[in-house]
């Protein structure tokens, strides 16, 4: 086993000891289990923290245990996940749960190679979950990681690189305080844009902040270029509640949405009568939402519409009317989400409150 060297111990006092201060509070925190590590390390892929912590609780309550996840259905996972987005990463720790209860007899794997082959878990989750639940001394390396590291050294690092350097910090008595030490530090100090260096325990080693090169490192990655997309959903409503489909198998298989594609206004009308097998006709619109996608930047747009007949699922697995204050309640697909909160806000705006509201009138009723 590698020694510390003087450099690495006075790094790893500074870090440790303003961690054990200064780290927040989070759920996943204050039980430390190897399957909530788990949890909450996908969770937190590329999802904020405020929105990670309320869903975290509802989803660790739901499915306390890798057993428990196992025995759901793919849809029960899938509905509770919604809200988070990037729904393989619920797919895939679904799929990884009956792997471990098949093959591992419910017991998450506790080495780095036999961890690695469960479905969704590559080496920073891995690292994760080995070295904050169980103290195996591996690195996780994250953009945070990488970031600290570069303006650390003042220098950015190849992945390999990288990888070695952080593998090479770790201390084997506490890797996993470690670990989330750095990763906390690069959220809350150390931070993308407007970095805190006057409250960093690690200012007088940051060899970047020396030489004036913090902005600039670590290095920006080559970003694939925007495409603009348009969406449009329909309203369509019945005894006010609100029309919604459920989305076929793929990537948001089994989530719900208004009826609709990402498609013009003008192509919506054709888009309804191959999904509803009926013919539509398309009003005002009632709301807007920008949503984002990988590289992809939607703007989304929901339209008043009424039927000529009864909607039929011709083109999705189910049909439901849902009253319009249960909406937000659906597992639904994020551009729906964003649809059905500006449409709520909006009426609510220019509605009387229930208990003055007059009867419903004829064109809701439509």
């Amino acid at each position: 086993m590698r020694t510390a060297t003087d450099g690495e111990e006075g790094l790893h006092r500074a870090l440790l000891r303003w961690f054990a201060r200064a780290a927040r509070d989070l759920p996943w925190r204050r039980l430390r289990t190897p399957w909530r590590t788990w949890v909450s390390e996908l969770m937190l892929q590329q999802t904020t923290v405020a929105t990670v912590v309320p869903r975290f609780e509802e989803f660790v309550r739901r499915f306390p245990d890798v057993a428990s996840l196992a025995a759901a259905t793919e849809r029960e996972v899938v509905e509770a996940w919604a809200g988070l987005g990037y729904y393989a990463r619920a797919r895939n720790l679904h799929r990884a749960a009956r792997a471990i209860v098949e093959r591992h007899g419910g017991a998450i794997p506790r080495t780095l190679d036999t961890i690695r082959t469960l479905p969704g878990i590559g080496a920073y989750t891995a690292g994760a979950i080995l070295s904050l639940s169980w103290g195996v001394p591996v690195p996780c390396v994250d953009g945070n990681v990488r970031r600290v590291l570069a303006r650390i050294d003042g220098r950015d690092r190849g992945a390999r690189d990288l990888e070695k350097r952080a593998e090479s910090l770790v201390p084997p008595d506490r890797p996993g305080e470690w670990n989330e030490a750095l990763m906390e530090l690069g959220a809350t100090v150390c931070r993308p844009a407007d970095p805190d260096c006057p409250h960093c325990p690690l200012a007088s080693r940051c060899v970047a902040r020396r030489e004036g090169t913090v902005s600039r490192l670590p290095g920006a990655k080559p970003r694939a270029a925007t495409v603009a997309r348009e969406a449009s959903y329909a309203l369509i409503l019945r005894e006010g509640a609100a029309l919604l489909c459920r989305r076929p198998p793929g990537p948001l298989g089994d989530l719900w949405e208004f009826p609709g594609d990402r498609v013009p206004r003008a192509k919506l009308p054709a888009i309804l009568r191959a999904g509803l097998g009926i013919r539509a006709r398309v009003g005002k619109e009632v709301s807007r939402a920008r949503h984002t996608i990988t590289h992809h930047r939607i703007s989304a747009a929901l339209y008043e519409t009424t039927l000529d007949g009864d909607p039929a699922p011709a083109g999705y697995p189910e049909l439901a009317w849902i009253p319009l204050p249960e909406l937000q309640a659906r597992p639904l697909t994020a551009a729906s989400r964003k649809l059905a909160t500006a449409l709520i806000l909006a009426r609510s705006r220019i509605l009387p409150s229930p208990a003055a509201a007059p009867a419903p009138s004829r064109r809701l009723r439509e």
